[in-house]
């Protein structure tokens, strides 16, 4: 029998990319960043002057980050932890919309921080090839990961058979992103992996016969291990409302060797959007 496959979102999934970002541009670029919405536009003032930074300029900016600060992006707390003990479990593999060329520089980056799984890049809306992946592995089951609203509802529109899970694990973008939970086109709505790996493991006993009876032995002999609670010991429901603040602050940024062996890494923040126009924004 075909194993269960998971499809995971990178930036704000399993890696920072808004903070780092801030961070650069406050300490070189003398623009202060402050999020207040998902548009990359409303975020970025000069500081000298207070004035909106340019659209061309924004580009600018961001094609610079990725050519040559893309060391500074750090794990999500928990996510390589989370991605080695599901990948037991399950074939892993990484949706991230990066240009094609980009792929592989984006796999080494993964990798070097422990994330060994296949890439796939992508250009606009995830949902046709979301397709494209589960039509290759032909898996028992798939679950999609994301951190933005808009590639669930591609998921939902694309695909009938599909477990979702909403998570953003960046404290910056969560409170200002809609809830894919809420509008009916995720099954959960998480931003932490302590609370989203027991809940992907619920969802993995709950789908695949075997891991049903593992789950069933592991009842048998002892608590079970992966139980989805809420903080205060509520269980987490695929009806639960969307998670409202007590968000964790984002994982302490390292430097040295292992950033070191990123700094040769320089995928681009960039892709076309409908209509030939550049889309400003974290499109994941």
């Amino acid at each position: 029998m075909s194993r269960p496959l998971i499809v995971c979102d990178c930036d704000e999934v399993l890696l920072h990319m808004v903070a780092p970002f801030r961070d650069w541009l406050g300490d070189s670029q003398g623009v202060t960043f402050a999020m207040k919405s998902n548009n990359f536009s409303d975020a970025m003032r000069w500081t000298e002057s207070g004035e909106a930074v340019e659209p061309a300029e924004i580009w600018r900016l961001l094609r610079a980050f990725f050519e040559s600060e893309m060391h500074r992006q750090m794990p999500i707390d928990g996510a390589v932890e989370a991605m080695g003990e599901l990948a037991e479990r399950a074939d892993i593999v990484i949706l991230t919309n990066l240009i094609d060329a980009h792929r592989d520089l984006r796999q080494a980056q993964l990798g070097a921080h422990g994330i060994a799984a296949r890439v796939f890049t992508n250009q606009g809306p995830k949902g046709p090839a979301l397709q494209a992946i589960i039509a290759e592995y032909e898996p028992s089951h798939t679950i999609f990961i994301h951190a933005l609203p808009q590639h669930h509802q591609s998921a939902r529109e694309t695909i009938g058979e599909i477990t979702t899970l909403h998570l953003c694990g960046e404290p910056l973008l969560a409170p200002h992103i809609d809830c894919a939970h809420a509008a009916g086109h995720a099954d959960a709505r998480i931003d932490s992996w302590a609370e989203a790996l027991p809940w992907l493991h619920a969802q993995l006993d709950r789908l695949t016969p075997s891991h049903r009876r593992q789950a069933g032995d592991r009842q048998a002999g002892q608590r079970p291990r992966h139980r989805a609670r809420r903080p205060g010991g509520a269980r987490l429901r695929a009806d639960d409302p969307c998670p409202a603040g007590g968000r964790r602050p984002a994982r302490p940024r390292r430097t040295g060797g292992e950033a070191g062996r990123l700094r040769r890494l320089h995928p681009r923040f960039l892709r076309p959007a409908q209509g030939g126009e550049r889309r400003l924004g974290a499109d994941g």
